[in-house]
Order: structure tokens, then C-alpha cells, then sequence
């Protein structure tokens, strides 16, 4: 579509329009000269149930509630203190990860990197949350966890037709809701 239409398109899906970028440089330029216009995303199934109906930071409206809520985030876990502070997570979950690694290659098992980075950082974020680890390598606890967070983040990224016709929502065709 890219070659017939050009680098960047409006596509109009049931009643909701979108933007899409073909290459990086067109969706570069595109947030910069056009991003203001553009700053409030659609509500849909996935923001409306796992974003306390689209209240939080990644699905919430841009305004005054979204400004206060990217401040105390930035302040307050990814700003210089916050980081600092936290510096001895890091440390820690990059010796489990290596300590993992090094395991795994004596016993001649494949390591699947972006695996293991993703647990590692899994592990970082459950630890300044919920002050422990959410993903080891053994125990039903952490499988569970585990399942929960992948069919989570599945589930946010269905296409939901009811999303791009509200009419039809009620239906909930796909039992998404």
C-alpha cells in the first residue's frame, strides 16, 4: 500500500480512523510535526479492562490527570534518585540472569536471550513494585505469574471488531469481553 499511497496513510477501520506509518523516518516526522493532534488513543476492550477503564498513564487522555501521572512517574521511578536508589535490583537480577546463563550452558541447554532479558526485567519491576521476584525459574507460583502476564499482554492486543464498530460491541463476537 506504502508504494500506492505513500509513507503515510489514513486508513478509516469501521467508525475509527488511524494513522499508519510505512518506515520509521515517516513515522518520525510524523509525531514530530502532527503529534499534538494525535495524543489521545481510542478507547478499546484491552483500556477499558486492564486500564482501570482507561485512567492509567498508557490509556488515560491526554490533559492535566495524564501531565500529573507522566510527572510522578518520571520522578518517581525513572528519575535520577528513583534510579539511583535502585541501583542494587539491577545489580542483583543481572547476577541471577548470568548466574541462570552459566547453568544452562553447563548442562548444554540453548540460552534464549530475549528470554532471559525479559525476565530479568520482569524481575526488576517486581521487585521495586512488589518487592519480590516474579519470575524463577522453578515453581508453580511463578508459572502461574508468568501465564498471567503473557495471555495479559495477548489479550491487550486482540483485534476486537467492537472496538471499530461500537454498534456491535454489545455482541462481543470474538468473547473478548
Amino acid at each position: 500500500m506504502a508504494k500506492e499511497y505513500g509513507p503515510v496513510m489514513y486508513l478509516k477501520v469501521g467508525t475509527c480512523g488511524m494513522v499508519v506509518a510505512s518506515t520509521p523516518d515517516a513515522a518520525r516526522t510524523f509525531l514530530k510535526t502532527l503529534d499534538s493532534n494525535f495524543l489521545n488513543r481510542p478507547r478499546h476492550a484491552g483500556a477499558t479492562h486492564l486500564g482501570y477503564d482507561a485512567q492509567d498513564i498508557v490509556f488515560g487522555k491526554y490533559g492535566p490527570r495524564w501531565k500529573l501521572l507522566r510527572k510522578l512517574s518520571n520522578l518517581h521511578m525513572l528519575g535520577g534518585k528513583a534510579l539511583d536508589d535502585w541501583a542494587h535490583v539491577r545489580v542483583s537480577e543481572l547476577g541471577y540472569m548470568l548466574q541462570a546463563m552459566h547453568e544452562s550452558s553447563i548442562r548444554n541447554e540453548p540460552v534464549v536471550v530475549p528470554e532471559m532479558l525479559s525476565y530479568a526485567m520482569a524481575n526488576m519491576i517486581g521487585q521495586v513494585m512488589l518487592s519480590k521476584r516474579v519470575f524463577v525459574t522453578t515453581g508453580s507460583e511463578s508459572n502461574l505469574f508468568k501465564d498471567m502476564v503473557v495471555e495479559l499482554m495477548t489479550v491487550s492486543g486482540y483485534f476486537n471488531v467492537g472496538d471499530f464498530i461500537p454498534s456491535i460491541a454489545w455482541m462481543d463476537l470474538q468473547r473478548i469481553e
